[in-house]
């Protein structure tokens, strides 16, 4: 395990007499995004599977997630497409369309909620596709 005291220069703040008491510090739970599609043993996915997204809410919170949006790109992030989305039960479906030279699949997603809370990710190389 690395110090990292030096790296961010603490020596020289506590040096001047800082060492944090009565700081208040906040946690933040931005929730998270969870995407799953069938793929066999190595991760492969078929080339026109169906990926389905979800997103967990923020602790604290009984806001609904209100939007959620998706982009893909089959060619590690160089270029994106936007994802067309439909909303089924708790989760909303995107059918991929990889072009026959793709090898993996990159994603991007942001999900809100109704209390203006937002968390985006983005995953290179989620899986392989076949």
């Amino acid at each position: 395990m690395v110090d990292s005291t030096a790296q961010i220069g603490a020596q020289q703040v506590w040096a001047q007499g800082n060492t944090g008491k009565g700081v208040k510090v906040a946690v933040l739970d931005t929730g998270g995004l969870d995407h799953a599609v069938d793929t066999d043993k190595v991760g492969r996915a078929d080339r026109q599977a169906q990926l389905t997204g979800t997103a967990s809410h923020w602790s604290g919170t009984t806001a609904a997630i209100g939007k959620y949006s998706r982009e893909v790109s089959y060619d590690g992030g160089a270029t994106w497409q936007g994802a067309e989305l439909s909303h089924r039960g708790d989760g909303w479906r995107t059918a991929l369309h990889a072009p026959k030279s793709a090898r993996f699949v990159t994603l991007r997603g942001t999900a809100k909620d109704s209390a203006g809370n937002s968390v985006s990710q983005t995953i290179t190389r989620a899986f392989g596709l076949r």
